[in-house]
């Protein structure tokens, strides 16, 4: 009810869909997200947001698909690369997940506050995937 009386509100939009989206409505925090990004393509949130609710929706060819239009705009976004390679990871390509975690980690540490905060789940991701350069490196060469 509130966004329909202020629908130019982009931040009452991006809060509507991110309650839609704990609320288990992904379709609806799609659609605001997509609202915000038709505004502003370059809005971070409203792109998280609509990746967020792609994976949501099991729409995993969508989220890949605003994930590298994303980072074809903004390729300095360490959130970007962050789910770059979850969704690698899920698809089991663990080089080029390895990759994006390695350059959300370099994104992170170079980053305000915001990004910073992502260092902790980057680097648990990292080591759960084992992309530690030397492992890594001898799996690739079937070094064991």
């Amino acid at each position: 009810p509130f966004v329909r009386a202020r629908p130019g509100d982009d931040g009452l939009v991006a809060a509507d869909g991110w309650l839609r989206l704990a609320a288990n409505q992904p379709q609806e925090a799609g659609e605001a997200a997509a609202t915000l990004l038709e505004r502003n393509p370059a809005n971070r949130e409203a792109r998280r947001m609509a990746i967020a609710a792609a994976q949501a929706r099991g729409d995993n060819a969508e989220a890949e698909r605003l994930v590298a239009e994303g980072l074809r705009h903004d390729p300095e976004d360490p959130a970007l690369w962050l789910a770059d390679a979850r969704l690698r990871r899920q698809r089991g390509d663990a080089w080029g997940a390895a990759r994006a975690y390695g350059e959300a980690e370099r994104l992170a540490v170079a980053g305000d506050g915001e990004a910073q905060a992502m260092l902790g789940d980057i680097q648990r991701e990292q080591r759960a995937l084992g992309t530690e350069p030397l492992p890594m490196i001898q799996a690739g060469l079937g070094v064991r």
